[in-house]
């Protein structure tokens, strides 16, 4: 049995893979910060790994404490991912394959082995990132830009009355998919609107002219769901723990509650 982690740059994300499926999924936001890792979840589960699987963009500090906080929990080792030039049916597009994030990588990796077809992967976390593969695994390329919540945290760090004004709205007070009706819905679902226009631009001017199937996953991955309001597509909330299931254990998971 093997502990997998996607440690992001706001949130961490586990699973436990055993007898080829993720089992006991979940995650919390750490916001860059060390001190959150009395919050580690994986800690509390009573099994124990054989193996800790770590896939990792957080800064170089806390993608150490997490590993050997896991690691000297269960005294076993931590084997960690790295983007490469290819592998398991995807090549990767970039020239120097290691300036892609390795959650990126497999994220690819893992749609494209899921659906052996043109595919449009995009991750709504902390950046928004979409990154096309055509039918025959060769990546055609990228885009990234800062993620919904981080548009609108720019917004308002650059706008002393916004700011202000926004400081006194209740959260969530619309539909991120509907027009807003007070200045913090208004900001919200505008970057939610750009973040989909982006996304929905992508899946129609495909390199090659083909139709890709769109596959989501991250964070703000279902309010951009919504967003589009797109039908057929294919959301995957632990995508990065498939691909990193794929590319170390060679085993594309099925995901499971259990």
């Amino acid at each position: 049995m093997k502990l997998l982690l996607d440690l992001g740059n706001s949130r961490l994300k586990w699973a436990w893979l055993s007898e080829g499926s993720l089992q006991r999924t979940g995650d919390f936001a750490h916001g860059g910060q060390n001190e959150r890792l009395a919050c580690l979840g994986p800690e509390r589960d009573q099994r124990v790994p054989d193996e800790i699987l770590l896939a990792s963009v957080a800064a170089p500090d806390l993608t150490e404490a997490v590993a050997g906080r896991l690691s000297r929990r269960w005294a076993v080792p931590v084997r960690q991912a790295c983007s490469e030039a290819g592998g398991s049916g995807v090549v990767n597009g970039y020239a120097d394959p290691a300036q892609m994030g390795v959650d990126r990588w497999l994220a690819m990796v893992a749609a494209w082995a899921r659906h052996r077809a043109a595919v449009c992967v995009a991750d709504a976390g902390t950046a928004l990132t979409v990154d096309l593969v055509a039918r025959d695994g060769c990546h055609q390329g990228g885009l990234i830009l800062p993620g919904p919540a981080m548009m609108v945290r720019s917004l308002l760090a650059d706008t002393g009355r916004i700011a202000s004004s926004a400081a006194m709205l209740p959260q969530g007070t619309e539909n991120g998919a509907a027009l807003g009706r007070d200045t913090e819905a208004c900001m919200r679902s505008a970057a939610l609107r750009a973040s989909a226009c982006l996304v929905a631009g992508c899946m129609k001017a495909f390199p090659d002219g083909s139709i890709p199937r769109l596959v989501l996953t991250g964070g703000d991955a279902a309010q951009l769901l919504v967003a589009l309001g797109a039908n057929g597509v294919d959301y995957r909330p632990w995508l990065v723990l498939e691909g990193l299931a794929l590319r170390l254990c060679g085993v594309l998971p099925a995901v499971t509650s259990s």
